[in-house]
């Protein structure tokens, strides 16, 4: 068996970065807490949620968007974003997020 490894390599990108309704992967440029992260992002009821991948374990850690019951905020299991490591930021309609200079 063979395996290929894809390595993208580029600038990540900073100020007004568009997306789209749905779940959009994006690197942020600084590390903060989750919900000042997804604070970023305007309309602020635009966020459903955001997600991080964990290779080591081959799941997923998640925090409720702000609009979010106060039952699911009990159970997020992501509380920081870290600068470089993607994260999906999950939409019910499109939106800005505000990313700054890395």
């Amino acid at each position: 068996m063979t395996v290929t490894t894809l390595q993208v390599a580029g600038a990540v990108d900073t100020g007004a970065v568009q997306l789209v309704r749905g779940c959009n992967n994006v690197s942020p440029t600084v590390t903060e807490g989750a919900a000042s992260y997804a604070a970023r992002v305007t309309p602020a009821g635009a966020v459903n949620s955001i997600f991080e991948y964990q290779t080591a374990t081959n799941t997923f850690r998640g925090a409720p968007g702000p609009s979010a019951p106060a039952s699911a905020q009990a159970v997020a299991d992501l509380q920081t974003v870290t600068r470089l490591r993607p994260v999906f930021i999950c939409l019910n309609a499109a939106a800005t997020l505000n990313q700054p200079p890395a």
